[in-house]
């Protein structure tokens, strides 16, 4: 039972998220856009993800078996995930400027006893690097903007990729999400990567679309000074810093 405090900051959260619903209002169809509202708020309210959880919590005039045929039929339109993300990426992205880190993790999600779960696929073990695991492929976008009070976490993009593909697919998907944002934010902000992006196709990359960037470094990245190459470790060790993290 929710305290009268939780209740209300439940209740704040639904209006808040309900009203960012409605910039996908202009893009979608009535039918669409309902679903997506009640979508939205069947999650919060029920605090699952699941259909049949969340068909309860609507308290529509019809079955529950009703109700969650009409939220699936909508949700099974191909286009419709595309369309909530241009909207979500056009939003998020105008809010970056020149200081804002923008975070891109690639990672997974196991689903290590699901057998019947649509979309499953073989996803990388990070641990042992084998390909032997259930579950599905996940990019994230966040950026991190400093405000007076602190840092504000702002979602840009996410992809859950379901189906069967290949790295070099899932890589141009990073890519095609990086040039979105570049585009939307008029190339602000300073792109961060994790070590898994050391890579010259992806410096190649960077240096085409002329955008900011962080890349982690591993062991064996090697660096030409004064002509000749020289071990990554050897020369950030020789560098005078004048901040630590």
């Amino acid at each position: 039972m929710l305290n009268k405090q939780q209740k209300q900051a439940k209740e704040n959260l639904q209006e808040k998220l309900y009203n960012f619903m409605k910039k996908c209002r202009d893009i979608l169809s009535l039918p669409e856009y309902k679903n997506l509202a009640d979508i939205t708020l069947g999650v919060l309210k029920s605090k699952s993800v699941v259909i049949n959880q969340i068909a309860p919590e609507l308290s529509e005039e019809i079955s529950r078996k009703k109700t969650c045929e009409r939220l699936y039929r909508n949700l099974q339109k191909d286009d419709l995930a595309e369309k909530v993300q241009q909207v979500m990426l056009e939003n998020q992205s105008s809010q970056i400027d020149s200081e804002t880190a923008i975070i891109v993790d690639d990672s997974d999600i196991v689903k290590a006893k699901a057998r019947k779960m649509e979309g499953l696929k073989r996803v990388r073990d990070g641990s042992t690097g084998t390909y032997d695991r259930q579950g599905y492929d996940l990019i994230n976008l966040i950026a991190c903007k400093r405000q007076a009070e602190g840092y504000r976490i702002i979602p840009v993009s996410s992809d859950l990729v379901s189906r069967k593909i290949e790295t070099d697919s899932l890589i141009q998907l990073t890519h095609d999400r990086i040039v979105e944002v570049i585009i939307r934010s008029r190339n602000k902000g300073v792109f961060v990567f994790d070590r898994g992006y050391d890579s010259r196709a992806m410096f190649e990359f960077f240096s085409e679309h002329g955008c900011s960037y962080i890349v982690r470094s591993t062991a064996a990245r090697g660096l030409i000074v004064e002509g000749r190459e020289e071990s990554f470790i050897k020369v950030a060790k020789s560098v005078q810093r004048t901040m630590k993290v």
